[in-house]
């Protein structure tokens, strides 16, 4: 069983870190110190990385089993905020082959996400939450979101938050990381803006995990998961930047811990201005396009490289009706025609039924210029709402 608390305990297996809006510590000094604190990052607590040449902590005994379909859903919290959450949420499931599935708040869920104005944020690590079995009890909670949020705090403690949800500690409390303390700094700062004893900042900031309890490699100071460090809080002034995206290492590593081999997962988003469902494997393209927050669902999986049985899913785009479509025949669009332009493909699918595959419901929509495809037959049926049924379009990968 693991010591480690974070804000702050372990409750039998559990693991739960937390931090206070004012954690962040990128700070220089204490509020209340004629050089106020300047308090820029809330984040989250522990975990542990793998004993490879890339750097980041994972709690081995809090890991998810590779492909794990994890039950999540909100409590509280309005439309705006809950989409802030699954935009990262889905960031995260980009790189790790983890499936998160959002239900109703009336229905039982692993991961419960809480919306509050305590000011503090944590979330329990890893599967310690399925210790957590109340299902009115929170095992992430967001303590000072509102709609006038700026984005880069929602990146910043989101994706934080969600790495311990996946099972990482805190970076800068790996056993790799050799940060020289100037542990009076540090214990004044926790005492004057946290309120805290110098046992829990202890706890929270300079305690390191052991090299049994996790995995891990070099030190990355620009991860998400570490904590910014004012240069002041170090004997030799080093400082250790407050980051608010996802790392290279941050990447690479949870690729390795949850890996996905030759597949990724389809994300369909509804584009309100212009009236469109678009279909990317790709995170980077929804957040250059600015729609990322228009994740609806995750669809399922696609091979990146062609295997036997599958086929080519195509991509195409109509400007004048704004509507992207997908088909594995090339044959119906070619290299585009009907004012379609072709963007390439998407991945590879198989055209007929397989024992770890489901349908993908084709639909088309005349009067909006709007095809549409679903993994959930019962959203449109035999077609509503001005959608035509066109018949199964595809197969993806189970979740």
């Amino acid at each position: 069983m693991l010591k480690k608390t974070l804000l702050l305990f372990s409750i039998g297996m559990t693991l739960l870190s937390s931090c206070s809006k004012d954690d962040e510590v990128y700070q220089e000094a204490s509020q209340s110190t004629a050089q106020p604190t300047v308090n820029e990052n809330p984040l989250i607590s522990d975990m542990l990385y793998a004993e490879t040449d890339l750097r980041a902590g994972l709690v081995k005994a809090s890991r998810w089993n590779t492909g794990e379909i994890i039950r999540v859903k909100f409590i509280g919290g309005n439309d705006y905020l809950r989409l802030k959450v699954k935009k990262y949420m889905y960031e995260w499931t980009c790189y790790a082959n983890l499936n998160f599935v959002f239900v109703p708040s009336n229905e039982n869920a692993t991961i419960r996400i809480r919306f509050d104005n305590s000011n503090q944020s944590y979330s329990y690590v890893g599967t310690d939450c399925k210790y957590i079995t109340d299902q009115n009890t929170p095992t992430v909670n967001f303590g000072w979101f509102n709609n006038n949020t700026p984005e880069d705090e929602f990146q910043r403690v989101i994706r934080h938050e969600i790495g311990h949800v996946l099972g990482l500690i805190h970076e800068h409390q790996t056993p790799a990381a050799n940060i020289q303390w100037n542990t009076a700094v540090v214990y004044k700062w926790g005492r004057e803006t946290q309120g805290w004893s110098d046992a829990t900042t202890y706890t929270n900031i300079i305690e390191k995990y052991t090299a049994t309890e996790t995995n891990y490699s070099s030190f990355d100071r620009l991860s998400i998961m570490t904590y910014g460090i004012p240069s002041n809080w170090t004997t030799n002034n080093v400082s250790v930047p407050s980051n608010n995206k996802l790392s290279s290492t941050d990447k690479s590593y949870i690729g390795q811990w949850y890996p996905y081999g030759n597949t990724k997962r389809l994300f369909r988003c509804w584009i309100p201005s212009m009236q469109d469902h678009f279909y990317t494997t790709s995170f980077d393209e929804l957040f250059a396009s600015n729609v990322s927050d228009c994740i609806e669902i995750d669809m399922g999986r696609v091979y990146t490289q062609q295997v036997s049985g599958t086929t080519p899913l195509y991509r195409y785009w109509n400007p004048k009706i704004q509507d992207h479509f997908y088909t594995t025949y090339y044959s119906e669009l070619g290299s585009g025609k009907m004012d379609y332009v072709y963007e390439g493909v998407v991945g590879y699918v198989y055209n007929g039924p397989r024992s770890n595959c489901m349908p993908i419901y084709r639909y088309w929509n005349p009067s909006a210029g709007d095809h549409f495809y679903t993994n959930n037959y019962s959203e449109l049926g035999s077609g509503k709402l001005g959608y035509v049924y066109e018949g199964i379009g595809f197969y993806l990968l189970n979740n």
